[in-house]
């Protein structure tokens, strides 16, 4: 309990003026008393003893009605003047924090207590104030986070977290997550189903938010309802009252509009009874408070007795359906059509789409659309047949996504590429320019790329910058924000922080407000799993279609993807539209060698890959072969292998640590007919030699490298043998040469007529993403919306990016 309560009615010293109150000035000598008190029981020398205060105040009930009230308004002010200076004198004012609210307005135009008895704006909009001296916050943004605020729509629930927060270090820290009180997030609130309200140190309220009220527990006492949905501009009630006072329509539905009424005492918001054309505008507000992002509310609140009765007042399902596919089709008329002028020559695809996944193709099949997101940075080449790609109005870097690749040993290029892939549909969906902030040489003894070194990285970016850039559409052309008061470290430092909920952090540019999202590396599939996946996946949803035009879907397309049901159809068309889209402009430098590296294995598209474009059609397959400590670091790999051997003739962990290349080729074969043409075939392993070996016995030689099995020849290619001097690689050296193999298999299998191999792996998933496309003709009777072209899985279950 409290140290030392005083009570204004028990207390024969204060003074009750009337029934309703007492004059709060009378409290103060009693707090500086106890202040002193308090002061005097510490050690000489030490600093002043934490305390917490707490007062009801009832200057506004005293003495009330007629000009009285504005009477004890100016009461209000001297006892808050009173208040500040006790804590000035005791040394206190500049380590205190503040925070008062109360329970309702009043309407200083009646001649008595009015409360709720009417509800105008100055009743419904109560006030509320935070004192926090700005040297106890951690960075300046917060102060400007909660002055931009005051002018937002908050809510009674957004006290909690705020206090809160502020109490654990401010902006959203509570002691770098909120595990010991997880209902302190709002989006982990909304998951549990419940209603929580928004940090307001972390988190700029945005302008169209919604908020739902309820008389969960007063409704109990009373068996009257209070339920509202509340926008800034208005609010939509259904409350059971005196409609004498309160204007009610039919059912005791009525609307409260906000304006240029609140800011005056003789043109009052008041309460009118519903219309049609009124209950209209609150089509679109409903359709707002079941997007992901304008209220934090969970399904379960979504669905809950006062939403459900709302819809039904503004016409049902149908009706709020009907209004978020016109909201959407506003939006896209609305979107403004930009000139792209940074992507590079994109290969059409195949125009003959008649065959599917695991299904042997007949003459004509799709072609790979990896090429179609192979780009090459810093051309001015023209782009070709990008479906959409400018039709959206793209963020400003007033709303950026700062991701902070992974510098970690473990990060290799396939890890890091799966993480970019994910940050960049995080962005989309968030509607924000995302941001690569990689780790200066120098930072923590970080003295090379993880990546390697070569001649051609001396001058390049560090780190992901130096293999990619991201695409403009995706950048927006924004630099790393906030760079006069935040460096690596200090990002580095927000990102350890918000690596489980990501809060905005709010900086500034050049005197314009930033809000940034930090997301690491090793941070990014933690959050799309526990925040975004769900809501991505929610359907139908306006806020789907708007993420499609963002990754350059067409308003056919869109309208495809904001209607798809079920989990795998959502993230392979999502798929698609990521592997079209030019997401991977690898820099010029790393096609250079990646193409030399074709060069020396004998793939026929080196030279167009050099370039940042290929030709119309790859004509070579590919076939994973993993052997050895490669095959045994996979848990499926060496499940599948075990399997295998035990059917011919029994598993041995010692000599049996490969699967033999036999059944690679059974996969591949069953993909063809006969063919008059010479297929040619990479084959992509670490053990040349003993693959060499087992291929010797299969089929019969043709001459010059070439095999004929059945009734098609085969030329067979392999990765080039390294020389004398490669060999000898260790240490940064080696690491850029892993690099650049990885990055040619990447385009090798993403682009081949045909992949067999593992596509669980990080490479694998990246593979599997880029050979997805879009069914645009729903060739040979297929209407699946998505084609995966054709791809066979050594081993193991294929799953999406999002696994």
């Amino acid at each position: 309990g409290m140290d030392r309560v005083e009570d204004a009615l028990s207390n024969p010293s204060i003074k009750i003026d009337n029934h309703s109150g007492s004059n709060d000035l009378q409290m103060l000598p009693l707090f500086e008393e106890w202040l002193t008190e308090l002061d005097s029981q510490k050690e000489v020398g030490s600093p002043p003893k934490p305390f917490y205060a707490q007062f009801y105040n009832f200057n506004n009930h005293y003495p009330y009605v007629g000009d009285n009230y504005y009477a004890s308004l100016k009461t209000t002010d001297k006892f808050l003047e009173g208040l500040f200076g006790i804590l000035a004198r005791a040394g206190q004012l500049e380590n205190t924090i503040i925070v008062g609210s109360s329970d309702h307005g009043e309407d200083p135009s009646k001649l008595s207590y009015a409360r709720i008895k009417l509800w105008t704006s100055h009743i419904l909009h109560s006030a509320a104030y935070i004192y926090y001296p700005r040297h106890l916050m951690p960075h300046e943004g917060i102060a400007e986070t909660l002055r931009m605020n005051t002018k937002k729509l908050t809510q009674t629930l957004d006290m909690y977290p705020t206090i809160r927060s502020i109490l654990h270090g401010g902006s959203g820290l509570a002691n770098g997550n909120y595990h010991d009180h997880p209902l302190s997030d709002p989006n982990t609130a909304a998951a549990e189903g419940c209603m929580s309200g928004i940090d307001l140190t972390a988190m700029q309220i945005p302008e169209d938010r919604v908020t739902l009220a309820m008389n969960i527990v007063s409704s109990s006492i009373s068996h009257r309802v209070l339920w509202a949905i509340n926008t800034k501009e208005a609010s939509l009630y259904h409350r059971e009252g005196r409609k004498e006072y309160l204007g009610q329509g039919l059912n005791n539905n009525y609307i409260l509009k906000y304006g240029s009424c609140t800011k005056n005492v003789k043109d009052l918001c008041r309460s009118s009874a519903t219309t049609r054309g009124e209950t209209n505008a609150f089509l679109r507000v409903m359709v707002l408070l079941r997007s992901y992002d304008k209220g934090f509310y969970g399904e379960d609140v979504k669905k809950c007795k006062p939403v459900e009765f709302f819809v039904e007042l503004l016409g049902g399902e149908k009706a709020i359906n009907a209004t978020a596919k016109t909201m959407a089709i506003e939006r896209s008329k609305a979107m403004k059509q930009e000139a792209i002028d940074d992507h590079p020559i994109i290969i059409q695809p195949h125009k003959n789409i008649d065959t599917i996944f695991e299904e042997a193709p007949p003459k004509h099949a799709i072609e790979p659309p990896i090429l179609k997101g192979l780009g090459v940075a810093d051309t001015n080449l023209v782009l070709t047949d990008q479906k959409g790609i400018s039709g959206w109005s793209a963020p400003s870097c007033d709303n950026i996504l700062l991701f902070m690749p992974s510098i970690a040993e473990h990060a290799t290029i396939e890890n890091q590429l799966n993480s970019y892939v994910l940050a960049a549909m995080a962005a989309t969906f968030m509607n924000l320019s995302m941001v690569i902030l990689d780790a200066p040489k120098d930072f923590d003894g970080f003295t090379s790329s993880q990546f390697g070194c070569s001649n051609a990285l001396k001058k390049a970016p560090p780190g992901l910058s130096g293999i990619v850039k991201s695409p403009k559409w995706l950048s927006n052309n924004c630099a790393a924000p906030c760079q006069d008061s935040h460096g690596y470290r200090e990002w580095d430092d927000l990102r350890r922080i918000a690596s489980y909920s990501i809060p905005e952090t709010v900086c500034f540019n050049e005197g314009r407000q930033s809000k940034v999202f930090v997301m690491g590396g090793d941070d990014i599939q933690k959050y799309l799993e526990s925040r975004l996946k769900d809501q991505m996946a929610q359907r139908p949803s306006p806020v789907a279609y708007d993420w499609a035009s963002r990754l350059g879907a067409s308003a056919e397309e869109a309208e495809i993807f904001s209607q798809l049901t079920g989990e795998e159809q959502v993230w392979d068309y999502l798929g698609a539209l990521v592997a079209r889209s030019n997401l991977f402009q690898f820099q010029p430098w790393i096609l250079n060698d990646v193409a030399s590296y074709m060069k020396q294995s004998g793939v026929p598209n080196a030279a167009s890959v050099k370039k940042g474009k290929a030709r119309k059609e790859w004509t070579v397959d590919a076939i994973q072969i993993q052997r050895g400590d490669e095959l045994l670091s996979n848990p499926k790999a060496v499940q599948f292998m075990s399997s295998y051997w035990d059917a011919h003739g029994g598993y041995d962990s010692e000599k049996h640590n490969y699967i033999p290349v036999d059944h690679y080729l059974r996969e591949y074969l069953s993909q063809y007919k006969c063919s008059r043409k010479i297929r040619k075939v990479y084959i992509a392993t670490s053990d040349v030699k003993n693959t060499k070996k087992e291929l010797s016995t299969v089929g019969s030689k043709e001459g010059k490298g070439k095999v004929k099995i059945g009734c098609t020849t085969f030329q067979f290619v392999f990765p080039p043998t390294p020389s004398k001097k490669e060999r000898k690689l260790s240490g940064c050296a080696e690491r850029y040469s892993r690099t650049v193999n990885s990055i040619a298999h990447f385009i090798i299998f993403s682009s081949a007529k045909t992949f067999i191999g593992d596509v669980n792996s990080d490479l694998g998933r990246l593979v599997r993403t880029f050979r997805l496309k879009l069914n645009e003709k729903k060739s040979g009777g297929n209407n699946k919306p998505v084609l995966l072209y054709r791809t066979k899985a050594v081993f193991g279950k294929i799953s999406s990016l999002l696994k």
